[in-house]
């Protein structure tokens, strides 16, 4: 679940421009567009319900939160304050914490079970390719 009840920001102030950017930047990649396609066409429903939807989830609202102050009618973002924005800076970084987890158990499933994937290509997945922890990139 992206937003809570009792948040001041609600699942209605995500554009599609904003899902579309996730799935462009996060989830498409890792999967690829073979096994995108495969997901579309309704194959894999298991794969999408407990992998792809929980990371897809995490990377919109990721991707919104810079945004959802501008969206908000109750708000305004020339009234943020420091501390609101400072509030902001550590929701992002907690959110970013989150797009890697989910993103990372997502690849780390297709891998364990490249097998019953056949639209799918273990060497074409980025996150094989490259981990960045704090600041160090491994790239190999």
């Amino acid at each position: 679940m992206t937003f809570s009840d009792d948040e001041l920001y609600n699942r209605t102030m995500i554009i599609d421009s904003d899902i579309i950017e996730a799935e462009s930047r996060y989830i498409i990649p890792i999967l690829g567009k073979e096994l995108t396609s495969a997901l579309l066409s309704g194959s894999y429903a298991t794969l999408l319900t407990e992998y792809v939807k929980p990371a897809l989830a995490a990377c919109v609202r990721y991707v919104a939160e810079p945004y959802m102050a501008e969206r908000c009618v109750a708000c305004s973002a020339d009234s943020l304050t420091t501390a609101d924005n400072q509030r902001l800076s550590l929701r992002l970084l907690a959110l970013r914490r989150r797009v890697k987890t989910l993103t990372r158990r997502l690849s780390d499933h297709l891998n364990a079970h490249a097998d019953d994937y056949a639209e799918y290509s273990v060497e074409d997945n980025p996150k094989n390719r490259c981990m960045i922890y704090g600041d160090v990139v491994q790239v190999y």
